[in-house]
């Protein structure tokens, strides 16, 4: 749409929008006529937001804008909520009707008129308790939750001044400015009753805010205590399995422990070794000793004697290595001690070398040697064999000792492993969640803090009215319906699915507009001021013209006439009525014309003029002068034969006829919609011409034609001429 349309249709209809607007603004002045004066009154709470201290605060940290509008928003929510309104409507209920006279810090005069009423009357018989404010409360409330229909619930959820529901919905809550304080502001009919009504929703709105506060916190806190409770229960228990495994198993320190057991048990293989090598040093010494003194020292010869001091030799020997070895006493208290064993050594040894002497006849060897230094290096080394052999025994003992612990201590270490990290675990857990409890803690002391909103303005009484607003509501009302009514006329416009113009025209039907003609009006006023002859005059000159064209384009046979064919989809399109101006035109000019038409002569018939009937051979007609039954007819009289067809989607016509033609013009009313049937007829239609149909558009709005005929005569003041030419920005000329 574009901006000279809306200008037309503002025009067109700025009557109709006058009247609506004044008829909507006298509905607004006599409903308010009894309206009652309204005292305001406001409070200003600090939430501490963004300047306010909190343990959480910390110097130098930035302010979260997006945390300050999310929490400014939930307050806001808080303060206007139903449940708040439902809760506050209650006090004032239960406050206004416990009382017995007027108190003129609560209620004026005028104000305690209003409680007089018959609705409020009947409420105190309910539910009053004479000096109980709690009492009053608690009967207001049962009454309020009942599922029927009762006195008390009609004045809460009514629009009672004082304390109706609906009439507190009108509070005001706002943040101010971009600050992090909150402004309350009421408007009622008494000033003492609107100072109070803000002072009880100021104590209702922070009570519920700081109850808000305490449950979100609580629960959080209760979560991690709990969790903290159970880590510590099960560190304490993973703790006493370690001290009931190390008691049970006399584990001191088992990490010291294992690794002196180590270190004693390389110095025992250490030992060990030696001793294998001084055994087998002395065997070897022992078997040379032997070899030299051959078979006058061999072993069958020694004496049963000397046998059994060996033995004894050797069960003491093993005796005092056990006792010089490891350094503790294994002999029993009634056998002989460290001394007296080496001392009775030292005599089975003087026995042994006695007992040999005596026993071997010869003091040479072979080689020359003697023989007694070779016996006491064979005893000496036979000694040493001995003890070798005993102590390696008692190594053996201790090594099997020193396994058997091994065993033990080695499947300790991986389980003590297992628990350490098992208390690791439950440890950290448990640190985590006494950081998390004491978080928490803080947190909720924070929130506490934060909670305790403070009224650095309250509520004041206040002494004159607010303005009226009567005045400003009939000019709302006459604007609304002033605008209101331009709106409905532009959507129409816009969702007008009619041709309308001649460009739409062509859109729709898809044909090339040859003629355009204006809707006449039927007042005399609109008539006087557009020239519709001259519009008629113009319009018909230019369907002819185009006629002349399009048969010249069609390039008509020497000695025919020029036949041009007059149809429309439906009856009531004007064809016949706009064909009579055109054929006057035509005619004037010295053309002789000749008219076929459908149905009875004409009143104004012309002797050109031809009718026809529409029978059950019409479409079989292939000649003018079979169709309108006239011998006399000859075709080569004429210039032109205008042929009009009954309506395409009514009856049926000649196709074999419509084929000699060289012009056909499809007539349509722009006021009318063009739908699926009158394009299929169409299409139909044009299979049956030699060239393809023209559109003629009848019924056009004035301002329609401005696109094929220019500017409208018409009769502008000098304010409409200045608008449009402003409008097309057109400064070039005078309109």
């Amino acid at each position: 749409m574009t901006l000279l349309q809306f200008f037309r249709i503002f025009a067109g209809q700025l009557k109709l929008m006058l009247l609506i607007g004044t008829i909507l603004a006298v509905v607004v002045f006599n409903g308010t006529r009894n309206e009652q004066l309204e005292y305001s009154s406001h409070t200003l709470i600090n939430t501490g937001l963004v300047s306010g201290y909190n343990i959480e605060s910390s110097s130098g940290e930035k302010v979260d804008y997006a945390y300050t509008n999310n929490e400014i928003e939930n307050l806001i929510s808080v303060a206007t909520s139903y449940e708040t309104k439902e809760e506050l409507a209650m006090r004032l209920l239960a406050r206004y009707i416990i009382m017995d006279e007027p108190n003129p810090e609560l209620i004026t005069i005028e104000g305690w008129e209003e409680l007089k009423k018959e609705d409020v009357h009947e409420v105190r018989k309910l539910v009053k308790v004479n000096g109980d404010m709690d009492a009053t409360l608690a009967n207001i409330h049962r009454y309020r939750i009942e599922r029927q229909e009762n006195p008390v619930q009609k004045l809460l959820y009514s629009k009672h001044p004082f304390f109706g529901v609906d009439r507190l919905e009108s509070i005001q809550v706002m943040r101010e400015g971009k600050s992090d304080q909150l402004r309350f502001k009421y408007s009622t009919i008494d000033p003492a009753v609107c100072r109070f009504t803000l002072q009880e929703l100021t104590g209702i709105f922070i009570e519920k805010h700081k109850r808000i506060k305490e449950m979100q916190s609580t629960d959080v806190l209760e979560f991690f205590e709990k969790a903290t409770i159970e880590a510590q229960a099960n560190l304490n228990g993973k703790e006493d399995g370690l001290l009931a495994f190390m008691v049970g198993n006399k584990i001191i320190n088992y990490y010291e422990q294992t690794r002196f057991i180590a270190a004693k048990k390389e110095d025992l293989d250490e030992m060990y070794f030696k001793e294998l090598m001084n055994l087998s040093g002395a065997d070897s010494t022992l078997k040379r000793l032997e070899r030299e003194m051959g078979k006058k020292v061999s072993l069958p010869e020694l004496n049963s004697r000397l046998i059994m001091k060996r033995e004894e030799l050797s069960n003491l020997t093993a005796r005092i290595a056990e006792y010089e070895l490891f350094n503790f006493d294994t002999i029993s208290p009634d056998v002989m001690g460290l001394e007296q064993m080496k001392k009775r050594v030292n005599d089975i040894q003087l026995e042994i070398r006695n007992t040999t002497d005596a026993t071997f006849a010869v003091n040479r060897t072979p080689e020359g040697v003697e023989l007694k230094n070779l016996l006491t290096q064979w005893l000496n080394e036979v000694v040493e064999i001995e003890k070798a052999f005993a102590r390696l025994g008692v190594l053996k003992e201790r090594k099997t000792e020193f396994e058997l612990i091994y065993s033990k201590f080695a499947p300790w270490g991986s389980h003590l492993k297992r628990m350490e990290r098992e208390i690791d675990v439950a440890e950290r857990a448990y640190l985590e969640n006494l950081h998390s409890f004491n978080q928490a803690r803080l947190h909720q002391y924070s929130m506490m803090m934060s909670a305790n909103l403070k009224v650095i303005d309250p509520p004041f009484m206040p002494v004159k009215p607010s303005g009226s607003k009567r005045m400003m509501l009939v000019v709302v009302a006459f604007l609304a319906g002033f605008v209101l009514t331009l709106g409905v006329a532009v959507a129409l416009e816009m969702l007008d699915s009619t041709m309308k113009n001649p460009v739409r025209a062509a859109e729709q039907t898809g044909l090339e507009v040859v003629g355009a003609f204006p809707k006449f009006p039927a007042r005399k006023s609109k008539k006087e001021k557009i020239d519709f002859d001259d519009i008629q005059e113009r319009s018909i000159g230019q369907l002819l013209q185009q006629i002349k064209l399009h048969l010249r384009e069609a390039k008509v046979p020497e000695g025919q006439p020029n036949r041009v064919a007059l149809f429309s989809t439906r009856a009531g399109e004007g064809k016949t009525y706009l064909t009579h101006l055109a054929l006057e035109k035509l005619r004037a000019t010295g053309e002789r014309v000749a008219y076929l038409y459908p149905g009875l002569p004409s009143a104004w018939l012309h002797p050109d003029d031809f009718s026809y009937q529409v029978g059950i051979h019409f479409f079989e007609m292939d000649n003018e002068k079979a169709l309108i039954n006239s011998m006399d007819f000859d075709e080569k009289n004429y210039s032109y034969i205008f042929m009009e067809m009954p309506a395409l989607l009514k009856d049926s016509y000649p196709v074999d006829l419509l084929a000699k033609y060289n012009l056909a013009l499809l007539f349509a009313r722009a006021n009318r919609t063009w739908n699926h049937a009158d394009t299929k007829a169409l299409n139909i239609f044009s299979k049956g011409v030699s060239s393809k149909p023209k559109l003629v558009v009848n019924a056009l709005r004035v301002e329609a034609l401005e696109d094929s005929l220019g500017e409208i005569p018409k009769r502008r003041s000098k304010f409409r001429k200045w608008i449009k030419r402003a409008i097309l920005f057109d400064f070039s000329k005078r309109m």
